[in-house]
């Protein structure tokens, strides 16, 4: 993956740019819906349609992030840090269009308790916590690739997507998990090119495995009753738990899928939209698949459909309009052979909107999103549900500095609770409850105002790239008022996050 992702740049860098042919003038190096639109079609490549040249263009871009701060959820870390490559590139070589995207990180976090996970999943149940916080280093390899051979008919465009992802985590404190994790998706398309429109359908098929392994380089650690915050647990739903259950927890995933897309293009006027469903379902054993007497110790479901559709229009040369809408559906069940009967219960709905009117070297938007989650546990007896609001008022203004350009970013916002309840009976409250469930909910509880300021050097036609840019990204959060009068874990008055990203993109 990493070769592919290097052959990708090195193509693009050397061979004439398709991005010339979307967008004239290098508008795409300073227009807001130009990048968004490229960026739906880095994600959505079945969808571009076929040139009468070949062409090539990708982007790079190696980033920086520092994020620290108390106002955080319980299984967050009180600072992170990260260094991350992504690297996207699609090409056309006669009748057909390939493209790529790779993405690696590297992640160092400190004071992070209440979970020994791999990667950050705040839906599937069965994975071990422990209240010790501790110092985790994780590392991230995720990639893909999309053949599509144009050659047959404008109307039949046959293609594969192969997307790959490999994870890996541990720690620098007792317990100290040591978790790997690999997923292997196919998705065999068909797209159809019919006038002005883009259609693409595809299903999906996969599979994947994680394998969670605990360790304990003090012994006494593991076998005393003195350290009860270095003791590890098993959570089986969302409060339903087992101490010190077991040293390894082996997890088999199948993935099923389907996704619909389409565009629509004209003079003035530009529709994109994909819809996805995906069915992961979430075997969780502490044996080898292989053994004859394999034993399942819970079975996850989570239903997953997300919708992406941005629309663009033109009102005039220099006056652009951009509507961007995101939603995003989870359904999640469990079956606990344990308990023999389902036990865990999990929704959660995103709906992210954004409006932006461009005029000259202006940018003014409005956007936010709506979020709801709702964890419900029988054995437990565990229910948190709450609504989330966010709302931004984004303004962009870029200046031209000789042959370079300015870019100037502002964003205040500010999040508000709808709702937020909680049932837990007194005679089940446990561990998990106290670490976990308790602080997530005074989180809720919370209101943060925040501001964000975005500042970037852009340098055109450099080193035979499109342009370089240069950035720096802050974000700064903070609570206004005292915490609500139903706290039932917080310790502080105020809550605060800031966190900054710097790095700089290629334009291939």
């Amino acid at each position: 993956m990493l070769k592919f992702s290097f052959s990708i740049l090195f193509v693009c860098i050397y061979i004439s740019s398709f991005g010339q042919q979307l967008f004239p003038n290098d508008s795409i190096i300073w227009d807001l819906p130009a990048q968004q639109k490229l960026g739906f079609h880095y994600t959505n490549p079945q969808l571009i349609k076929t040139q009468l040249k070949d062409y090539n263009i990708g982007e790079a871009d190696v980033t920086f992030r520092y994020k620290k701060g108390d106002f955080r959820h319980a299984k967050e870390a009180y600072l992170q840090q990260s260094i991350d490559f992504n690297a996207h590139g699609i090409s056309q070589i006669d009748q057909f269009i390939i493209s790529g995207e790779f993405k690696f990180n590297r992640i160092w976090e400190d004071s992070l308790a209440n979970t020994l996970q791999g990667i950050d999943d705040n839906l599937s149940p069965f994975y071990y916590f422990v209240e010790k916080s501790g110092k985790y280093e994780r590392q991230n390899f995720k990639g893909n690739v999309q053949i599509r051979y144009a050659g047959i008919s404008r109307y039949i465009q046959t293609g594969l997507k192969l997307d790959y992802d490999l994870h890996w985590t541990t720690r620098s404190v007792d317990p100290r998990p040591n978790v790997g994790s690999f997923a292997l998706k196919f998705s065999p398309f068909l797209s159809a090119e019919i006038g002005k429109n883009m259609l693409s359908a595809s299903a999906l098929f996969g599979y994947g495995d994680e394998e969670s392994a605990m360790m304990y380089k003090n012994k006494m650690y593991a076998l005393s009753m003195l350290y009860p915050e270095r003791l590890h647990y098993s959570n089986q739903g969302f409060g339903y738990i087992s101490q010190m259950d077991s040293s390894e927890m082996r997890k088999y995933d199948q993935f099923l899928g389907a996704n619909l897309a389409y565009s629509f293009q004209d003079e003035g006027f530009e529709l994109y939209t994909s819809f996805n469903f995906e069915r992961k379902t979430t075997m969780s054993t502490y044996d080898l698949k292989l053994r004859k007497n394999y034993y399942k110790r819970n079975e996850f479901t989570l239903n997953s459909f997300h919708s992406t559709t941005q629309i663009h229009w033109k009102q005039e040369a220099k006056k652009q309009h951009l509507l961007q809408l995101d939603i995003r559906q989870q359904e999640g069940q469990d079956l606990n052979y344990n308990l023999r009967a389902t036990n865990y219960l999990v929704t959660h709905s995103h709906i992210d909107l954004a409006y932006y009117y461009q005029q000259k070297n202006w940018v003014w938007g409005l956007s936010g999103f709506w979020s709801l989650m709702d964890k419900k546990d029988a054995a437990a007896a565990h229910q948190h549900a709450y609504q989330q609001l966010k709302v931004l008022l984004p303004i962009r203004h870029i200046f031209s500095s000789g042959k370079n350009i300015i870019e100037t970013e502002l964003i205040p916002n500010y999040t508000w609770k709808l709702s937020n309840k909680l049932n837990v009976p007194q005679t089940q409250i446990n561990v998990f409850t106290k670490s976990i469930v308790f602080p997530n909910y005074d989180y809720i509880n919370l209101e943060p105002i925040g501001i964000e300021f975005n500042l970037s050097y852009v340098l055109p036609k450099v080193l035979k790239t499109r342009a370089v840019k240069i950035y720096l990204y802050n974000q700064f959060l903070t609570v206004l008022g005292s915490p609500n009068k139903t706290n039932l874990s917080l310790k502080k008055d105020k809550y605060s996050l800031w966190q900054t990203k710097i790095g700089t993109s290629f334009s291939l």
